[in-house]
């Protein structure tokens, strides 16, 4: 099973109060044995507290910008390896 958590990105990523929502909506989708996609994801801040989180998976423009569907087998068959990006950046 899988849930969309579409506001987990929303907001500041530094702010208590949203990131202990994040961190219990990510903890309950697990434990209820839901995999989570967070949504809105524009830039490496939020990738990298999202998978501190324990995201299964997320997207936005960070990831990829809107495409036309005759992309998309081609972006689909293409290895995209987010977190290892960011700690070669890093």
């Amino acid at each position: 099973m899988l849930t969309r958590l579409s506001d987990l990105v929303w907001g500041s990523m530094t702010s208590p109060i949203q990131g202990a929502g994040r961190s219990c909506k990510i903890a309950f989708a697990r434990a209820v044995g839901l995999s989570t996609t967070a949504e809105g994801v524009e830039d490496a801040d939020p990738l990298v507290r999202l998978r501190e989180l324990g995201a299964d998976r997320v997207q936005g423009y960070y990831c990829s910008k809107p495409i036309p569907a005759e992309a998309l087998e081609a972006l689909l068959f293409k290895p995209r390896p987010m977190f290892q990006r960011l700690e070669r950046a890093a």
